[in-house]
């Protein structure tokens, strides 16, 4: 007997005794039982029942002669097609039936304090690229391959229309390419010829792999911890001023997790060009434009969740480097909004001296 079908046959979930006993039975055609036990070497006391394993599976056929019982082999295309057919299948319904109990009970699980993890495989950073982007609310930064951003490009329109800030740095080889494409309306678009892969979507969700040689893999980093995802999106910063503009308009409303980029990009609508501002003291407001603001954060005295809405009056951007606003982090970065209730100042999310701590905020204009 061949013990390399009889190993494949097992392979594919036959039990030896099954395997030796469909083989010997193609082998002999129609056989007496016990013809079979003596061609498969399966004790008479065991052929019977395994017999009626390979009746059930489809494999064998009992047909009763003047002699007794005889087994017939089903042919291999056809026995061995319908197994395949049935195990397929059922392995399809357990996986489905594992996956919606699995995925319940990891929805419940809390991930409030977040997760850090290491992936190999393409694919798995993909995946968490495409959730993150899914699950952008207020601001998402990509720093991605010209490819994998076609790939996205649904994805990523998508997030655009649910009113999300987009920055996208195209990172290829030749500008020309990028300049070339058509992106989206309102998403803002700068080149690079290489930067790492980034992807920080809100606080919530970020994706990270060093630039290396394309013979090296590397792994990816993937995080739902906030304090290392804010981490992200201040390291994306360097690639971003130092890149190449493609697309630089957008339309409003226009959101942000923290003042400060609020104020970079409305600069010119905010009186100074350049150092600290004047504040107002009650005077005419430095705010030169039109702009008002919806706010969703905190009171930094009591802890209350809420929102505020109103006119931006003024704004403090500090920074102990002398260069452009543009061009550095700074030390204090707060608006003051003229609400239906009063002046508030409005910081960043971890704000402690404003009234107001900004988990996102949505910048508007007429």
């Amino acid at each position: 007997m061949d013990d390399s079908i009889v190993d494949l046959l097992q392979e594919i979930g036959l039990t030896e005794y099954q395997s030796r006993a469909y083989v010997a039975a193609v082998s002999l055609g129609t056989a007496r039982l016990s013809a079979l036990s003596d061609e498969s070497d399966i004790p008479q006391q065991r052929i019977y029942d395994v017999v009626d394993d390979l009746k059930k599976l489809g494999l064998l056929e009992i047909h009763e002669g003047s002699g007794g019982k005889e087994a017939v082999a089903v042919p291999p295309e056809v026995g061995l097609t319908e197994l395949k057919e049935q195990r397929l299948d059922r392995f399809e319904s357990n996986v489905d039936t594992a996956i919606a109990d699995l995925g319940q009970r990891f929805d419940e699980v809390d991930t409030s304090m977040g997760f850090v993890t290491v992936v190999n495989h393409e694919s798995s950073t993909r995946r968490h690229i495409r959730d993150a982007v899914e699950s952008a609310e207020w601001w998402l930064f990509l720093s991605l391959p010209m490819d994998w951003y076609a790939d996205l490009r649904g994805d990523i329109r998508s997030a655009l229309e649910r009113g999300v800030t987009v920055r996208l740095l195209v990172q290829a080889d030749d500008r020309a390419t990028v300049e070339d494409a058509a992106f989206p309306d309102g998403l803002v678009v700068r080149h690079r010829p290489s930067a790492d892969l980034v992807v920080a979507a809100d606080r919530e969700y970020g994706v990270f792999r060093g630039l290396a040689s394309p013979a090296v893999t590397r792994p990816s980093l993937i995080t739902r911890d906030e304090s290392m995802v804010e981490m992200f999106q201040r390291y994306s910063e360097q690639f971003w001023m130092g890149s190449k503009r493609i697309q630089t308009e957008f339309s409003y409303p226009r959101r942000y997790l923290t003042p400060w980029r609020a104020i970079i990009d409305h600069i010119d609508l905010m009186g100074s060009q350049q150092g600290e501002p004047e504040q107002s003291d009650g005077q005419e407001p430095q705010v030169s434009g039109d702009i008002s603001v919806y706010v969703e954060g905190h009171n930094t005295d009591t802890g209350r969740s809420g929102t505020w809405e109103g006119q931006v009056v003024d704004y403090v951007f500090e920074s102990s480097l002398d260069a452009e606003e543009t061009f550095v982090l700074p030390e204090v970065a707060r608006l003051v909004v003229e609400t239906d209730d009063g002046q508030v100042t409005v910081g960043g999310w971890d704000a402690i001296l404003e009234d107001v701590a900004a988990h996102g905020l949505e910048i508007r204009r007429p």
